[in-house]
């Protein structure tokens, strides 16, 4: 047998198993003695592990639905499970999906961006998994240089990397200081993911970090156009005790 041949032999196999009542077609290529009920358990116990960790993962957004669990079902006899695919993979595949599957609210709709947000933010620590553990060290030492911010120069701003923006079109999981539509930032910060909706003035301050930093209090205040360094301290204050800042 050729390696191509068993290639696809292989690639038949797999989607076969990966879907609901394909027992049928994979028996197609069963060894002598085997027999597609065999089959049929075995896919149906994949399957119903498969549910399983999708309900687990998505318990979030399924607060948002009404019987949940039938687009759940949906979903897995519409969309195999990608090769090498992970449980957050998935759950991200279904979340691509739902819009395709029915009409949604604007509430169910932040409840999917919040949790594909989340899902942003893990990538982002496994991809850049040093630049993530680094920061989380000095978040958590940051209440040592805080204090020193406004008079030692030496001591510079950097900006939490494990970071991204998402939009809420609802007041429905806003803090109601800011009103929707609100965009809203996630962020990572010990060990889980948290969020800060910010005003405009506070979004504009944080994108001037974003150019600027690492920098010092007196660099960044030399280039602000939008606060000066008495106003900028005390935002640096307010990022640092949310997690979004460290002092080094």
């Amino acid at each position: 047998m050729t390696s191509i041949v068993y290639q696809q032999q292989l690639r038949h196999l797999i989607r076969a198993m990966s879907m609901p009542n394909r027992e049928a077609s994979a028996g197609q290529s069963l060894a002598s003695g085997s027999t597609p009920a065999r089959v049929k358990m075995f896919v149906d116990g994949n399957l119903e592990k498969r549910r399983e960790k999708l309900e687990t993962q998505l318990l979030f957004v399924a607060d948002a639905f009404e019987g949940f669990d039938r687009f759940t079902v949906d979903f897995i006899r519409a969309e195999p499970l990608a090769t090498f695919g992970s449980a957050v993979s998935d759950g991200e595949a279904m979340l691509r999906w739902l819009p395709t599957a029915t009409d949604l609210s604007p509430i169910q709709r932040d409840y999917i961006t919040c949790q594909r947000a989340r899902h942003t933010i893990e990538e982002i620590a496994r991809e850049n998994r040093i630049a993530y553990v680094r920061f989380q060290e000095l978040s958590s030492i940051v209440d040592q240089f805080l204090p020193q911010l406004g008079n030692d120069d030496r001591l510079r701003i950097l900006l939490n990397p494990t970071r991204t923006w998402s939009r809420f079109e609802t007041s429905e999981l806003l803090d109601g200081k800011v009103p929707p539509p609100s965009n809203v930032l996630f962020f990572a910060t010990r060990g889980d993911v948290a969020t800060a909706a910010l005003e405009l003035e506070g979004q504009a301050l944080l994108n001037e970090l974003v150019d600027y930093q690492p920098c010092t209090l007196a660099e960044w205040a030399s280039v602000s156009t939008g606060a000066d360094r008495d106003e900028l301290l005390a935002f640096c204050r307010d990022l640092a005790e949310m997690g979004l800042v460290a002092i080094g």
